[in-house]
This record gives structure tokens, C-alpha cells and sequence, in this order.
């Protein structure tokens, strides 16, 4: 759970991009041979199923799947759009500053996902809502419903651009790609096998930039390890730097920045919110073949969350052993947090043509997912 808004990050980002020109890393061929092969094979899959759904031109088709959609590509789908996104770069610096209580924030997910599942979820697709302004307007009239279209749609734009800005400036880090490039790259990606190829392409689509996310992410986390000595050495850093003291962050202060109990009551309300009522999720709701597989499909996100949660925490506590004496913030190496751990892959997989490859395809899948 990202715990900062997106556009807050972009703005972090923003005007700093020459600062860090001189620490970008020439990548090898076979790492741009991998980039453009999981890209290509991303816009494969719009280009698939618009050939495969050529006879089927109706809305029900293109913006649900036929209603006929299985529940565990769905729930891939659900994660990626709604907990993924920039995470893979912004939740490790939980851990980094305040510590392994960032991990506890999956314990929400655990509690929201029956009142999502059972409250929310199976009305929304027993309703066969199209959008969940539907709702809005066979509750409370039409003018709420264009109003909240309205905002929800400015709010949508900003969130997409800022999203691909801060991937944008993340690659430009560790590539000599321009971050114009980057994100026209990206954003034409992400367009396009999502409008030629529909839901089917989407959530297809986010099924293989799961695992490519996934595989980048722990060979990330193996190497990194490996380099500070071995998990043993890292646990023992960060254990004597104190960021495996739970106890520590419960306070009763509601101001307090990272406390046990802004990430549990924060990620409760964010993932109840999140999984109840955005329109990603209502439309995957929809698309799904019967009550039971929404269900199903909503309590699969809580094992990806665990599983991605508990990668992100352990990134944290490896990137902190890896900078410790050492921080090129404070050295002045980078000018923004957002791109230390893009640097600290750039460094361990320096010897391995190919693996900074995979790592910049999983940011750029969790971006345009």
C-alpha cells in the first residue's frame, strides 16, 4: 500500500532528472532485448485477442469479456490495477525509514477482504453495473453521478500521468533513455493493448506483468542479499539500526508519520475503498461468471498482496544494509528516494547482462498495468 499520493511523488520527482545524468548505467544488449521483448509481448496480447474477438463487436464483449471471465486471471488483474502500480518503487522506502511495521499493513487486506467480498463485490456484480456511477444515480440521482464522473476523471488523468513520470524518471536513472522517451514508451504500451484487445487483453495482460513483476522482484531481492553477505548479515543490520522493533510504533499519537496503527485503520479504509468502488474493480466484477468467482477472485488478492507485501519489507531492510554508510542521498548521488532502489539494482546486477533488464520491465509492468 503506497501510504503518499501519487502526485505528491511526481512532484518529488519533477525538475530533477538532469542531477542524476551522470549516474546512469549503460545497460548491455541483452538487457534492451528483454525490455523490448516483455514490451512487445505486452502489445502482443492486445493485438491477440482483437483477432480473436473480430466477430464479436458488442460492449458486453469488449468492456466484460462476455461476462464469462474466470476468477483468478481477474484477480491478478485486481492486484496489478489496484495495488501494484508505482508500490514497486515507493513501499520498500517504508521499510527503509520507518521500519518493518510497513509489512503489518497486510493485515488489513486480511480484514477488508470479507466485508469487500461478501458486501460489496457480490451486490456490485449481481447489479451488472457498467460503472460504479451507476450506482450513484439509482441511489441518489444524475447529477451526482456526472459530477463524480467528472472528478473521477481528472483525478484518473493525473493519477496515470504522474504514475508513468515517476517510472519515466526511474528508468531514465539506470538507462540513457531520455524520460520523454520513457514515458512515450510506456504510455503507447499501455494504450494500446488495452484499446485493441479490450478487458480480455487487459487482465490477460496483467497476469503476465505479474509474473514478470514477481520474478524481477526476487531475483532483485537474491542478488541484493547475496552482495551484503547473505540474509543473516542483513537481518543483523537492521535489527541493531532498530527496523525490526514493531513495538516501537505503536504510539497513540495520530499525527505520528508511521505508527501500527496508520498502517492498519490506513490500510483497511484504503483497501475496503480501493476494492469496493473504483471503477477498475467494479468492472472486473462484472466481467466474472458468477457470485461465486468474484468471491474467489477477491480473496486470491489477499495471498498476492501477502506475497508482494512481504517482498517489498524485505527489499526494505536489504536496500538499507546496501546503503548503510553510505546513503547517496545524503552524498548527494540522487536527488530524490524514489530512485534508490532502481540504483542499488543497477549496482547488483551490474555483472549479470540481462537481470537490469528484467528489473526495468517490472517497474515498467507494474506502471502500465
Amino acid at each position: 500500500m503506497a501510504t503518499t499520493t501519487v502526485a505528491s511523488m511526481a512532484t518529488e520527482v519533477y525538475n530533477q532528472t538532469e542531477s542524476v545524468d551522470d549516474e546512469r548505467v549503460h545497460l548491455h544488449w541483452l538487457d534492451y532485448v528483454i525490455l523490448a521483448v516483455i514490451l512487445l509481448l505486452t502489445l502482443f496480447t492486445g493485438i491477440l485477442f482483437r483477432f480473436l474477438d473480430r466477430k464479436k463487436k458488442s460492449q458486453n464483449d469488449f468492456l466484460f469479456g462476455g461476462k464469462q471471465m474466470s476468477f483468478f486471471p481477474i484477480a491478478t488483474s485486481l492486484f496489478m490495477s489496484g495495488a501494484a502500480n508505482v508500490a514497486v518503487l515507493r513501499n520498500p522506502l517504508e521499510v527503509y525509514h520507518y521500519g518493518i511495521v510497513y509489512w503489518l499493513s497486510c493485515a488489513s487486506c486480511l480484514v477488508a477482504a470479507p466485508i469487500i467480498a461478501h458486501v460489496f463485490a457480490a451486490l456490485f456484480h449481481l447489479m451488472e453495473l457498467s460503472t460504479s456511477f451507476q450506482f450513484l444515480e439509482i441511489r441518489f440521482g444524475p447529477i451526482l453521478r456526472q459530477l463524480c464522473s467528472v472528478v473521477y476523471g481528472i483525478i484518473t488523468l493525473i493519477h496515470s500521468a504522474a504514475s508513468l513520470h515517476i517510472t519515466g524518471v526511474a528508468i531514465s536513472q539506470v538507462t540513457v533513455t531520455p524520460v520523454w522517451l520513457a514515458i512515450l514508451i510506456l504510455g503507447v504500451v499501455g494504450l494500446s493493448y488495452t484499446s485493441l484487445g479490450g478487458l480480455k487483453a487487459v487482465v490477460w495482460g496483467h497476469l503476465f506483468q505479474c509474473v514478470i513483476l514477481l520474478c524481477s522482484l526476487v531475483t532483485l531481492l537474491i542478488l541484493a542479499t547475496v552482495a551484503q553477505g547473505g540474509a543473516q548479515n542483513v537481518w543483523n543490520i537492521a535489527r541493531e539500526a532498530g527496523k525490526l522493533d514493531i513495538l516501537a510504533s505503536i504510539s497513540p499519537n495520530p499525527l505520528a508519520r508511521s505508527t501500527l496503527w496508520t498502517y492498519l485503520l490506513g490500510g483497511f479504509f484504503w483497501y475496503t475503498c480501493t476494492y469496493s468502488y473504483e471503477q477498475f474493480a467494479i468492472q472486473r466484477y462484472t466481467a466474472l461468471k458468477s457470485v461465486g468467482h468474484v468471491i474467489g477472485a477477491v480473496y486470491t488478492v489477499v495471498p498476492l498482496v501477502l506475497v508482494f507485501t512481504s517482498l517489498y519489507s524485505l527489499l526494505g531492510l536489504v536496500m538499507f544494509a546496501f546503503y548503510q554508510g553510505c546513503d547517496p542521498l545524503a552524498e548527494g548521488i540522487i536527488d530524490n528516494k524514489n530512485l534508490l532502489l532502481p540504483l542499488m539494482a543497477a549496482k547488483v546486477t551490474e555483472s549479470y547482462p540481462g537481470l537490469m533488464g528484467l528489473f526495468v520491465a517490472g517497474i515498467s509492468s507494474a506502471s502500465i498495468g
